[in-house]
């Protein structure tokens, strides 16, 4: 008995052997299940981005809504202690979410959070005048008086822009590939 080299066996030979259908099987279930799993890692990724800039946006909406509080407590109907308590609960509402937002940001995106310190002091310092100007001037009793104009200077925009900036950068899906 001799070999015959491999050239020499018919087609039919090398197909149809039982080993190959086996193999065939499971390449194609294990290509199948790592572009599987693949798949539901950057979806998973994806979505871990999404409720992080979903954050981030709610901790630049409440930084902001600190402006806004001059404009409450001027525009309150009297002075009534459920009034003044309703307005300063709105207040310590808000500064616990700014402390939510802050620490959050240290833990998640330690890299944007120094900028969301600034921005918030930077807040802070705006609206500070205004917030005593408004604690100290009566309730409204007219319609027209609502009309303030502009009690608060404009939010600090550089701020705001450097900060967006930074939430983009470090929330793009494939941040991991570029690097610190």
């Amino acid at each position: 008995m001799y070999l015959v080299p491999l050239a020499h066996q018919p087609i039919a030979t090398l197909t149809n052997s039982s080993l190959w259908g086996p193999v065939a099987s499971i390449a194609a279930a294990a290509i199948a299940a790592a572009v599987a799993i693949v798949v539901f890692a950057l979806r998973a990724a994806a979505a871990a981005q999404d409720r992080k800039r979903e954050m981030c946006a709610r901790a630049l909406a409440d930084a902001l809504a600190w402006l806004e509080l001059p404009y409450r407590i001027r525009r309150r109907k009297d002075d009534s202690p459920e009034t003044l308590a309703l307005l300063a609960g709105h207040a310590h509402s808000l500064q616990e979410k700014l402390l939510f937002h802050s620490a959050w940001l240290c833990i998640e995106l330690p890299s944007t959070a120094p900028l969301y310190h600034t921005l918030l002091q930077s807040v802070r310092a705006i609206a500070q005048e205004p917030l005593k100007e408004a604690w100290c001037s009566p309730a409204i009793a007219h319609p027209e008086q609502m009309n303030l104009g502009s009690l608060v200077p404009p939010p600090p925009a550089d701020q705001i822009t450097a900060f967006c900036q930074a939430v983009r950068r470090d929330l793009t899906l494939l941040h991991w590939c570029k690097g610190p």
